[in-house]
């Protein structure tokens, strides 16, 4: 195929189509001229099919790469790539400077799909819509889930920039935002590939509560319904809903069902130590521990049961602290931090500061940094205080940590919480 691809360029270069045996007499002096290299006649004869084809040599495709100004063939091929790279940018452009958006331009999309850039282009393409306020495009787009049939972790990239873009918005900026709602495609890019538990005070919150009256899917039903009991928890406020009449879907992801069952810890607190049991027992059979525990372990933070969440270690410890994908990294934090307050709890303090090295509270942590440098500060300020006692660096975690509740609106983190928390 790239040899398909040279012949273009060398037809360009050359000035016209190769069609005629003077045409490669003519390529012949011309290569030589910009070389110092002669390609035999019948070499080119073979290679234009003038004669039976046989494969080109390497030197024969070097030649001709350096003809047209590569060093060789493989640079021919990776600048060629490069060039196409160019050109995919350059449609997307054509697409958004024209004032429509096609079946043509959805098809080209659609074909772009196995490309390792295709997330880049779809992102920008939506993230433009969005800023120009293009709502005909993005219903198009939407109403079209082919172009979001791709692997889990592009998919988590999209969601993630997309969703930082919204997290800028006020509600009632995002009012023209919710008619896409209807969009299963839309839902699952922006309400559950990032859960921005951060904004559930704001525009993530906003996007949930408008969805409920739409969505029919049990799943669906489920991780909103779970959701917005955790933010009541979180803000001090009654859970409205019987968890226990909630209906688990078949084939329920691990993540949805670990947020079930850590939402049952919260609901039913004269219950947790058979709830925990039970769910124990229930981890057995699932394969991805890292994601079944993803909710839960941060939950048992809440709750302050820090036995419970020295249990889970020392059954599944490996697991927990090795992540697959590049949106896990999120998840073995809270399992970092949770796995420091068991060291606390133990007063064991050695292992503590390698496990912080993973933190740097000035910069972002990834998904849900607040919430995350919320419950890292608890770690800290104990570990801390149980060295140097209430300093002035841990009046500074004290400080950022209350800051962070009320950034979030999360009232549950008061201050005797903090202080509190081994007592």
């Amino acid at each position: 195929m790239k040899t398909i691809d040279l012949k273009q360029k060398v037809a360009a270069k050359f000035g016209r189509p190769i069609t005629r045996l003077s045409d490669l007499k003519d390529l012949k002096e011309d290569v030589f001229k910009f070389t110092n290299y002669s390609i035999s006649f019948n070499t080119l004869r073979r290679f234009y099919r003038f004669l039976p084809a046989t494969k080109p040599s390497r030197n024969t495709l070097n030649y001709l790469s350096k003809y047209v100004g590569y060093d060789n063939y493989s640079s021919f091929v990776n600048g060629y790539k490069l060039d196409k790279v160019w050109y995919d940018w350059d449609q997307i452009n054509d697409i958004l400077l024209k004032n429509s958006f096609v079946e043509k331009d959805i098809n080209w999309l659609a074909q772009k799909r196995k490309s390792a850039y295709y997330y880049m282009y779809l992102t920008y393409l939506i993230s433009s819509y969005i800023d120009l306020k293009k709502t005909k495009y993005l219903n198009v787009i939407f109403n079209y889930p082919k172009l979001f049939e791709l692997d889990r972790k592009e998919f988590a990239k999209i969601s993630t920039s997309i969703s930082k873009k919204l997290k800028a918005f006020s509600n009632e900026n995002l009012k023209w935002i919710t008619r896409f709602l209807k969009y299963e495609s839309f839902r699952n890019l922006m309400l559950y590939s990032y859960v921005d538990v951060d904004t559930l005070n704001t525009y993530y919150g906003y996007l949930l509560k408008k969805s409920l009256p739409i969505i029919t899917k049990k799943d669906e039903i489920l991780f909103t319904k779970l959701m917005l009991g955790f933010y009541n928890f979180v803000r001090d406020k009654p859970i409205n809903f019987k968890i226990n009449s909630s209906e688990i879907p078949e084939n329920c992801h691990p993540i949805l069902l670990g947020r079930y069952h850590s939402m049952k810890l919260i609901s039913a607190p004269e219950e947790i130590h058979q709830n925990f049991d039970k769910f124990l027992k229930i981890s057995e059979k699932i394969d991805s521990k890292l994601e079944l525990f993803q909710e839960y372990i941060p939950i048992l933070i809440l709750i302050k049961e820090v036995e419970k969440i020295e249990q889970i270690f020392n059954t599944y410890y490996n697991e927990l602290m090795d992540y697959e994908h590049w949106d896990h990294i999120h998840i073995e934090r809270y399992n970092l931090v949770a796995l420091s307050l068991v060291h606390l709890k133990n007063n064991d303090f050695k292992l503590i500061p390698e496990l912080f090295k993973y933190f740097n509270a000035e910069s972002d942590f990834h998904v849900n940094d607040d919430y995350q440098k919320i419950l890292y500060s608890i770690a800290l300020y104990h570990y801390q205080h149980q060295l140097f006692g209430e300093g002035k660096e841990n009046r500074k975690v004290k400080r950022e940590y209350l800051q962070l509740a009320q950034k979030t609106g999360f009232s549950f983190f008061t201050e005797s919480f903090l202080t509190d928390y081994f007592n």
